[in-house]
């Protein structure tokens, strides 16, 4: 009897520890399963049993610890994803330019394509090295002034490092040669000749005793535009070789509706779209060559009447006063800036250099016009709204004035430098003043610019810097546009 009774004692012990064993087991199992399917697919919950929970037969050691690796190299997996996607989230942006060099005659305007990647979305901000050379608006068009050289640079807003730059040549505007030869007649019906150039850069004026040539190829000033609804641009044509035996060519449009043009290369803008120009020679019609027009929204004029521009310009205590309520006349030009200024300038120059500070000017005077052009150029990039809070519209802007300077580079991305700081604890030194302190954007009309510096002279700088006040605050008058 003993004996049945211990072994019966044997076998429950057994049975009992079986059974734990096995409930361990598949506790285990379950939980390692649940991981995995959470990990891959982000839909089965805890609390929902996989197939494998209803399992009763036991699991090796080794089975479980196979399972136990798995898991790790789900985690290291996921670990790793994640660590590609923080990387991905910092990843530095590059900028090509579809052209590095350009070379275009004063007054004329192009544009060059400049892309970013990996973010195409990326918002660039244009710089130009002078203004007297050449400006460019929001977009990338590029607009000839004065005869020299400049650089356009393309920046990238999200990635400060990423710059791309363009340099850019103005020759001076040729003039017009007529093909009436010697002065032998005086046919105003001649057509006018833009003639080629030799290496030595002498025009290479045909002779009347040179056979005469066949037109071989046309050679329109741009091979791309931009026009605004309502606007117009003049082409140009170039035929060559240069003794040929005519110089005529004719002018089409491969759709009306969106621009025309009229047999002297003036195209007129009519409605948003793209279209294309062809110029042919009238003796050759296989000389031919396509200008591409990209027609946009109409451009925002500064007012609807012009006459509702102020005769005068406003000044209170001696100071030139220019802002969204305040405007300065259309003619208003003192040719660049003031000498005061300027001299000003400098002397703050060096007074950085000697603190170890590099400051330079990237934008000074701008003219009325110049203005119009770079102010439209944002509204068409950004719309007016956005464009009003960094942008002033023409005859609005201190840059008119011959007083403004913007500093170094012209984007967010001078903000909390050492020479932005700098610029704040010291420009009034030198008659300065941070005009678009941060905080007051309500008040002035305009976002933070801690680059732009706008001189009243050193004791009223002294007095402005002094107050913690904003222009507008510190004189009790408003900056609001009231069109």
């Amino acid at each position: 009897m003993k004996k049945c009774v211990f072994m019966f004692l044997i076998g429950a012990l057994c049975v009992s520890l079986s059974c734990s064993g096995c409930v361990r087991t598949q506790n285990n199992q379950s939980t390692i399963t649940e991981n995995v399917v959470s990990s891959d697919t982000g839909v089965e919950s805890a609390d929902k049993p996989s197939s494998k929970d209803t399992q009763t037969s036991s699991v090796t050691k080794s089975d479980t610890k196979s399972s136990d690796d798995k898991s790790g190299d789900t985690a290291k997996d996921t670990k790793s994803d994640t660590d590609k996607k923080e990387v991905s989230k910092v990843e530095s942006q590059t900028l090509t330019a579809e052209k590095t060099s350009i070379n275009i005659t004063v007054g004329e305007t192009t544009f060059v394509n400049v892309t970013a990647s990996p973010n195409k979305d990326d918002k660039l901000n244009w710089e130009t090295s002078d203004e007297k050379i050449a400006v460019v608006d929001g977009i990338g068009n590029i607009t000839a002034l004065g005869e020299g050289k400049c650089v356009i640079m393309a920046r990238s807003e999200s990635d400060k490092n990423a710059v791309q730059s363009i340099k850019v040549t103005v020759s001076p505007k040729k003039e017009a040669a007529s093909s009436t030869q010697n002065n032998q007649n005086d046919d105003n019906d001649q057509p006018t000749i833009t003639y080629l150039e030799s290496d030595e850069g002498q025009n290479m004026l045909p002779q009347d005793n040179e056979p005469k040539s066949k037109v071989e190829s046309v050679t329109p000033s741009v091979d791309r535009i931009r026009v605004a609804v309502g606007q117009t641009a003049q082409l140009t044509a170039t035929v060559s070789p240069i003794n040929v035996d005519s110089y005529e060519v004719k002018w089409a449009t491969s759709n009306d509706f969106i621009a025309t043009i009229d047999e002297g290369g003036m195209i007129t803008a009519n409605e948003e779209g793209s279209c294309t120009i062809t110029v042919t020679s009238v003796s050759n019609p296989d000389a031919k060559a396509e200008v591409e027009v990209e027609v946009t929204k109409p451009v925002v004029t500064a007012r609807e009447d012009e006459e509702e521009l102020p005769k005068q310009e406003l000044y209170i205590d001696g100071i030139l006063i220019v802002n969204k309520s305040y405007s300065l006349p259309k003619d208003y030009n003192p040719g660049g800036l003031t000498g005061e200024c300027a001299a000003a300038f400098e002397r703050l120059r060096m007074g950085a250099a000697e603190d170890g500070i590099t400051i330079y000017l990237s934008s000074g005077f701008r003219s009325y016009e110049t203005q119009n052009y770079l102010y439209n150029g944002y509204v068409y990039y950004y719309g007016q709204s956005m464009a009003d809070t960094f942008s002033a519209r023409p005859g609005h802007s201190e840059h008119q004035t011959g007083l403004a300077i913007d500093c170094n580079i012209i984007s967010d991305a001078f903000i909390g430098t050492p020479e932005a700081m700098w610029l704040a604890e010291h420009c009034h030194e030198y008659g300065f003043i941070i005009r678009y302190p941060q905080g007051k954007e309500s008040i002035t009309g305009y976002k933070y610019e801690p680059w732009h510096i706008r001189y009243v002279g050193e004791e009223n700088a002294q007095k402005i810097f002094e107050s913690g006040l904003t222009l507008e605050e510190y004189f009790g008058i408003d900056s609001v546009y009231d069109y």
